[in-house]
């Protein structure tokens, strides 16, 4: 539980104190009942399961527990009421173990196994594609309240980072979001009779299309600051509009482009802050034309580029495995042609989905990353994979050909149903099953927040306000983010250094 949950369980505790009416159902047993199906006023056995003719099943007292215990963070942090009674539940479920912890886990462990009341006690992370290989990540299966509820849960507060270097809020950027893009989306390769992916027909079927929906609808109802957040996660319009300020259009359309391709071809294999990194200073080098020196080390691990005796620019960002294969090749390609030239689908319509609206932002064809693919249950369908004589679970990005496929189906039968576009039904879908198909950056945080503050680590890092360090980032002349000092030290301790960074990395992973 996180500090902020805490103080907002502290205060909804002190305000259910002074209500007046004991016997009505508490805020918390109506989440628990709106999330679980599970009747506050039922009766029930504590460790089984109790029947009754007029009300068929009802869950034990362990599981109703477990629910509210599960529901009242949520409660408070939304400005409910939540009982003493609810608040000791929580503290001794939740943080103190107990034989209901048990049932928490995963988070909802028993809970969802159990079902509503008056069902039959059904397995709630049941596959909804018929003739599925598989379940490789069943958490999405989950019951679509309970599984937005987790990721609702993870999201943080807004950064003041992101109004004050770009003036506008999460929840303008969800607005502007709602604007269809100003351009279609390209699929590279994409062919104009498609004979269509074997793996994407199950999962366009009428259950999983509705399980989407459901998922979809349920985190606009359920997790208000999940939705808000993710629905503009793409909108990087302020960006642009800085540029435009500073140089006019016709040179901010240069700068803006080549900063948004070379970010998003940092992509692949990467979380967004290491992304923006490797981006920001593949842009930096590339203005000053030093990309070559990017090209060639870039890819190095940091403590070989610090004895290399590289200038502190090199030193600035972190290194990646894809380096030399999905990454800085694709830049280099772009740098000297003008153009994205990739096969594969995901980072183009990624680009393109986060390109300025003035430039042709495209909103119709979702961005098929690996978590996508996850989270509408390709990894469940596609032929399992072999690597290195190991099987190895298909949940990559989409194909060319699944994209073809799929994207009317998912544009009109799923993120409509929703009221959202394409690509902001993705983004939506990627952040309520982020905890289930394995995402590993920040949840809520739309992209130019993350920038902003990677921005304002730039600014620390060269001694200078955090709108100069914007204007820097944004032509060009400066890096987003900055290295850690501590590691550096290690780095140039000499002898043992190598030692001594693994164990200073294990340190910083264990906390």
């Amino acid at each position: 539980m996180t500090p902020q949950e805490r103080m907002a369980l502290a205060l909804a505790y002190q305000q259910a104190n002074e209500l007046q009416d004991p016997d009505a159902p508490s805020d918390v047993d109506k989440a628990a009942q709106r999330l679980f199906g599970l009747d506050p006023k039922a009766k029930r056995s504590t460790l089984l399961p109790h029947y009754d003719k007029q009300t068929g099943w009802t869950a034990p007292e362990v599981v109703y527990q477990a629910a509210k215990a599960f529901a009242a963070p949520g409660v408070a942090m939304q400005g409910g009421n939540v009982s003493p009674e609810d608040a000791m539940n929580v503290a001794g479920n939740v943080m103190g173990g107990g034989l209901a912890s048990s049932a928490m886990s995963p988070v909802t462990g028993a809970v969802a196994g159990m079902g509503a009341d008056g069902g039959a006690f059904k397995n709630a992370m049941r596959s909804t594609i018929k003739g599925a290989q598989r379940k490789a990540f069943p958490g999405i299966y989950k019951d679509p309240r309970v599984a937005v509820q987790e990721a609702e849960m993870m999201v943080g507060p807004e950064s003041p980072n992101l109004s004050r270097l770009f003036g506008v809020t999460r929840e303008d950027l969800a607005k502007a979001a709602e604007t269809p893009g100003t351009a279609a989306g390209v699929i590279p390769g994409a062919t104009t009779k498609p004979r269509g992916a074997a793996s994407v027909e199950p999962i366009m079927q009428k259950a999983n299309t509705k399980r989407l929906v459901d998922i979809l609808q349920a985190t606009q109802e359920y997790a208000p600051k999940l939705a808000t957040g993710m629905k503009g996660w793409y909108m990087m319009d302020p960006a642009y509009n800085r540029l435009v300020d500073m140089v006019g259009e016709e040179e901010a359309g240069k700068l803006y482009s080549r900063l948004n391709a070379l970010t998003s071809m940092a992509s692949p294999s990467s979380d967004v802050v290491t992304e923006l990194k490797r981006g920001t200073a593949a842009n930096k080098l590339a203005q000053e034309g030093r990309f070559g020196e990017f090209l060639q080390y870039g890819g190095l691990p940091l403590e070989q580029r610090q004895g290399l005796g590289l200038p502190q620019d090199m030193l600035d960002f972190p290194s990646h495995a894809y380096h030399s294969t999905a990454q800085a090749p694709a830049m280099q390609k772009f740098l000297e042609t003008g153009q994205p030239q990739l096969k594969s689908p995901k980072v183009p319509l990624y680009l393109q989905a986060s390109q300025a609206s003035n430039l042709g932002r495209q909103s119709n064809i979702p961005v098929g990353d690996a978590h996508f693919s996850r989270g509408v249950g390709l990894a469940d369908t596609r032929d399992m994979l072999t690597v290195k004589g190991q099987e190895k679970i298909p949940g990559a990005s989409v194909s060319t050909s699944e994209l073809q496929t799929l994207t009317p189906w998912w544009r009109e039968q799923v993120a409509k149903q929703a009221g959202l576009e394409a690509v902001p039904g993705q983004a939506t879908l990627w952040g309520a099953l982020a905890p289930q198909t394995g995402v590993d950056t920040v949840i809520g945080a739309p992209k130019l927040e993350i920038l902003s503050d990677l921005i304002a680590k730039t600014s620390k890092r060269l001694n200078i306000p955090m709108e100069q360090a914007r204007d820097m980032v944004l032509t060009g002349k400066a890096q987003a983010g900055k290295v850690d000092p501590n590691l550096l030290g290690l780095l140039a301790a000499g002898a043992g250094g190598a030692a001594a960074v693994d164990a200073y990395r294990r340190k910083k992973e264990e906390k």
